[in-house]
């Protein structure tokens, strides 16, 4: 039916695509733009929780699926855009700063959402903690930390 295993790999990476695009696109844009920052980030929780196999497929070694960079589904591309749009809307709305790129704000709240998910997927979080508790929390306190332009809280250190 797949030709192979490697038939077999792709067409379930194809799925799993698929199906986390439709869940990142069904969080329909709002009035709020730092409020669906948040909204995309609890819809990707969503997912790997519901399809954790599906999940692991999707963010395995990419190296299994695809044999270069011209493989790679133009969808996953597409999984991102919507928290790159919320995020450019919110910026042109004063919630976000605009010192940096709408990209690279978009991808500080997809790795965080990816390694909370990561450790309670992986088995990897901790016995006392349950991330649970502090997701969307977590979410909420990054998308503060940009909208601050410029602005490094005391505590933090950068020399």
């Amino acid at each position: 039916m797949f030709g192979n295993k490697a038939g077999l790999l792709s067409s379930l990476y194809e799925e799993a695509v698929r199906l986390f695009v439709a869940r990142l696109a069904a969080i329909h844009p709002t009035d709020n733009p730092a409020n669906d920052v948040i909204r995309l980030g609890l819809a990707y929780r969503d997912y790997a929780v519901a399809n954790p196999y599906l999940y692991a497929v999707l963010f395995s070694d990419r190296t299994v699926r695809c044999r270069s960079e011209s493989d790679r589904p133009r969808e996953v591309v597409e999984a991102y855009r919507p928290l790159v749009d919320a995020v450019r809307r919110g910026q042109r709305a004063g919630q976000f700063s605009s010192a940096s790129a709408p990209e690279v704000i978009a991808l500080s709240v997809w790795g965080t959402a990816h390694g909370l998910v990561s450790l309670v997927l992986s088995g990897n979080e901790p016995s006392e903690l349950a991330v649970a508790d502090c997701y969307e929390r977590t979410l909420r306190a990054l998308v503060a930390g940009w909208r601050e332009e410029g602005r490094v809280p005391a505590f933090v250190d950068v020399t």
